[in-house]
């Protein structure tokens, strides 16, 4: 599986004088108390964080930073945590959002709850038989479609096509 997120350190973090942008965006309510993955489309201009659009050396006092023009690079999976209270707002900070594109040293990303998702928000979905949920390791049902699946393989290796 591909690593989603790493801790750093937050004092580093407010050192950075790279570009920060801003994006807030309304998910689902149901899926923030799940803790989702999302696909987050970003725009391909975000207001600035430090002058929230104002102006200022980190945007060249533009009030604005520009995403990658193509959508897939401006594309962001994130991963909610899970058991937040309800009804609170989650603002994830995302360093290097864009992996090639230098202009946005961060991302400050504020997930409000809402009935209905932002048409930029999708969530991705995952298998429910195939994630283990706690310790109780996995599913019968996936034990048994391996169980299966290795039985078919055996067969065909036994008695060719």
């Amino acid at each position: 599986m591909a690593q989603l997120a790493q801790v750093v350190d937050p004092e580093a973090l407010d050192a950075c004088e790279g570009a920060r942008a801003k994006l807030a965006l309304e998910v689902d309510r149901g899926w923030m108390a799940q803790g989702a993955r999302l696909r987050i489309a970003a725009p391909k201009r975000m207001p600035c964080a430090r002058c929230d659009g104002g102006g200022c050396d980190g945007c060249e006092r533009s009030g604005v930073l520009r995403a990658p023009a193509e959508a897939d690079a401006r594309a962001i999976v994130v991963e909610l945590p899970r058991d937040q209270p309800e009804g609170s707002v989650v603002v994830l900070r995302l360093t290097r959002p864009f992996a090639d594109h230098d202009d946005i040293a961060q991302l400050l990303l504020h997930l409000s709850p809402a009935d209905e998702a932002d048409a930029r928000v999708t969530r991705i979905a995952t298998s429910a038989a195939l994630v283990p949920t706690g310790d109780a390791g996995p599913r019968p049902l996936v034990i048994a479609a391996l169980v299966a699946l290795a039985a078919l393989l055996g067969w065909l290796a036994a008695n060719g096509p």
